[in-house]
């Protein structure tokens, strides 16, 4: 008996289009959330909120560093949008977020000035 993969042929495209409909509903709702998160820099304390309850904060003087770095897209190309992450002295992640590129400009001018070391691997396009 010969089998007829024609009949297969849908059902593939059929998982396949599942599979990418799966993949974007996951990134729309992680990005969604993402969107809820946001800093507060009050004097020499930083606090992280979600939904405008505060999560943790961190005072300056236990930042250990600063990364500024885009996200890479497909084939090698790179987004447009800065991502900051905060490391405390022990070198744990406080928090890692996208930013404005306005917001961006202005917390390395921050950090900077309160002289915590700015690892900056961002590249406006």
């Amino acid at each position: 008996k010969e089998v007829d993969y024609k009949n297969y042929k849908e059902i593939f495209y059929f998982f396949g289009l599942i599979a990418i409909t799966a993949a974007g509903i996951y990134e729309l709702l992680k990005m969604l959330k993402n969107k809820k998160y946001s800093l507060n820099i009050d004097s020499r304390e930083i606090t992280l909120l979600y939904n405008k309850n505060e999560i943790k904060s961190i005072k300056i003087e236990k930042i250990n560093f600063i990364k500024f770095y885009d996200k890479k897209v497909k084939r090698g190309g790179r987004s447009n949008i800065p991502i900051i992450e905060i490391f405390d002295m022990e070198k744990n992640v406080f928090t890692k977020m996208e930013v404005k590129i306005s917001d961006y400009i202005l917390l390395k001018k921050y950090f900077e000035r309160h002289k915590i070391m700015v690892n900056d691997n961002f590249k406006m396009l």
